[in-house]
């Protein structure tokens, strides 16, 4: 199945959409000294997920037109973008308060670390940050198997027939041919049907 480019790119597509989909959701529940709870998104935790998963999904249309050593470069860039997610989202994960810091205090007031560390009683990470970060794992394992398999795809073949006899420069003599009736991609030898 990932010996073709089709399939492939689906999965990048739906990988992509997926962690996007996924920083959406509620990532952090910070529960504040008051009493008041705040929940952020991973696109308030991390602004730097959404666009990176949209470029993904536009590598995938770039990828679906290239050709094998424009596959191969796309694939290593498909591969960066995989990895650079999933560092984006281990660093909120590794310190939620401070990826936190935006919507407690544009609720609060409060900025710095270390006044938000005095005013976060607890925060729990829900399960939406590992979905991303699995998505965006596979997606960077597919940019590697996108460059290996990059020699192996070929070019989307030549489609409905062209006759390549017919010289292409020559529109008068195509012309010519035409209104006499005879099909000017046939060439000269072959008998009118």
């Amino acid at each position: 199945m990932l010996n073709r480019r089709g399939p492939v790119l689906f999965l990048t597509a739906a990988l992509a959409l997926i962690a996007l989909g996924a920083s959406t959701q509620e990532w952090i529940r910070v529960t504040l000294v008051g009493g008041g709870v705040h929940s952020v998104t991973g696109s308030e935790a991390a602004a730097g997920i959404a666009p990176m998963c949209l470029a993904l999904v536009a590598l995938v249309a770039a990828l679906s037109l290239a050709k094998r050593r424009g596959i191969a470069v796309l694939g290593v860039l498909q591969a960066l973008l995989g990895v650079g997610l999933v560092g984006i989202m281990v660093v909120v994960l590794a310190d939620p308060i401070s990826a936190s810091g935006a919507v407690v205090g544009s609720a609060t007031g409060v900025a710095g670390r270390s006044a938000l560390g005095a005013l976060v009683v607890s925060s729990s990470v829900m399960g939406w940050p590992y979905v991303s970060i699995v998505a965006a794992s596979l997606a960077a394992i597919l940019g590697c198997l996108v460059v290996i398999k990059s020699a192996v795809w070929t070019n989307r073949p030549e489609r409905h027939g062209v006759n390549r006899d017919v010289d292409p420069t020559d529109s008068i003599a195509t012309w010519d041919r035409l209104s006499r009736g005879a099909d000017p991609t046939q060439s000269e030898t072959e008998p009118l049907k």
